[in-house]
């Protein structure tokens, strides 16, 4: 089987040919519409309509993309940055429009059944992804099964709150502050810059890595941070292993921090250390766990 793969991010869309080899082919980005709809499904026809010259026998389309997705129907119920897309019905559009079955998956979702099935995750119980994406994204594996939920809102930790005491203030959003966008806003408002100050995580972590003291300060903050989240999803969940994902987990100070920062909670006082403490791994598949998934999910359901 050959299918073209869609990874839509808050930045942009990844894409690439894939078949049983799961390696990507023809692979690009483009940047993310985020104005309408129609803007983005001609961003997708166009890049389908220029890789099928080159893959002409492509069989059909799997994308992840964030929402509450219910793939069944191909449809958004909610949630994610793409307003545009929130309670409608993409996959039968997209399907018109491209002339080939599609199968949508939540991002998060993906990440975690491609790990759990051929990646960092084999052979556990509870487990979960945490992804850096420009937001958050994630994912539960639960008795052995990825968890979904009725809603389709399990594994939305972006959506969880880190201070009760002021509920509504978006710097306590896992969602906002958690992923690698948010990592930026820390380094701005410690830098005494504005927010929109263009710069991307990789030459904050250029900065890091060189030994910049400020910059070591914002990311301790911020592994502090996710370190935080993942110890109250394993309280929560009994987690065996938690794997780090997005493009920002490449860099391995990232995880070594989150590390750090995570016996340091869990030795804090006597209570805290009774508890089992998951091991905290890169994703394997990195930043092509999505595109993993997706494929993964199209094969299995189409």
């Amino acid at each position: 089987m050959k299918l073209m793969v869609f990874d839509v991010g808050g930045t942009e869309i990844k894409y690439c040919v894939m078949g049983d080899d799961l390696q990507c082919h023809f692979s690009g980005a483009e940047p993310t519409p985020l104005d309408t709809q129609e803007h983005f499904f001609a961003v997708i026809k166009e890049i389908f309509d220029r890789v099928k010259e080159e893959a002409p026998d492509l069989e059909g389309v799997a994308m992840s993309l964030p929402g509450f997705i219910d793939s069944e129907k191909g449809k958004n119920n909610g949630g994610g940055f793409m307003k545009y897309n929130q309670g409608k019905s993409i996959g039968p559009e997209l399907s018109e429009i491209l002339g080939v079955p599609v199968y949508l998956a939540n991002d998060g979702k993906c990440a975690a059944y491609a790990e759990f099935s051929v990646g960092a995750l084999q052979g556990t119980t509870n487990s979960a992804v945490y992804i850096c994406g420009t937001g958050v994204g994630g994912g539960l594996i639960i008795d052995g099964k990825l968890m979904t939920g009725p809603h389709y809102t399990a594994g939305e930790y972006s959506f969880m709150r880190s201070g009760y005491d002021d509920w509504q203030n978006l710097d306590h959003s896992i969602g906002f502050m958690g992923g690698s966008r948010g990592l930026l806003i820390r380094y701005f408002r410690e830098a005494g810059l504005p927010e929109d100050t263009k710069m991307n995580g990789r030459e904050l972590f250029e900065r890091i890595n060189s030994g910049d003291a400020l910059a070591n300060k914002v990311l301790d903050d911020y592994a502090e941070y996710v370190a935080k989240a993942i110890f109250n999803l394993n309280a929560l969940l009994d987690l065996e292993k938690v794997a780090i994902g997005g493009g920002i987990s490449k860099q391995p100070i990232l995880l070594e921090r989150i590390r750090v920062k995570l016996t340091e909670l869990f030795e804090s006082n006597v209570f805290d250390v009774l508890l089992p403490r998951p091991e905290i791994v890169a994703c394997q598949y990195g930043n092509d766990a999505n595109l993993i998934g997706a494929y993964m999910f199209y094969k299995e359901n189409r």
